[in-house]
């Protein structure tokens, strides 16, 4: 199978993006979606997705299942007892 065409795809990506290029591109052409990182865009690999699969990837996206657990609250640390912090490591110098 030959690889997509992807020269005359209009290239985009994410409006939340900053000037740093640290993110990826989009392109779709017909039955097919081109993913590429922005840093490489002229000379990078490109992930080519059928139409289906990207479809299946967009819909799990926006379900929320690859979404990170929220992480707990810090917990504060215990309290050592009265003469078993730092400063008792270091002794008594007087």
């Amino acid at each position: 199978m030959a690889a997509p065409d992807f020269t005359s795809a209009h290239w985009f990506k994410s409006t939340n993006s900053n000037e740093a290029n640290a993110c990826v591109e989009v392109a779709s052409i017909p039955g097919t979606t081109g993913v590429r990182d922005s840093k490489h865009r002229s000379h990078g690999p490109i992930l080519a997705f059928d139409r289906e699969l990207w479809n299946g990837f967009i819909n799990k996206l926006k379900s929320g299942i690859f979404d990170r657990p929220q992480q707990p609250a810090a917990a504060q640390p215990a309290a050592l007892p009265a003469g078993h912090g730092p400063a008792s490591l270091l002794g008594s110098h007087r």
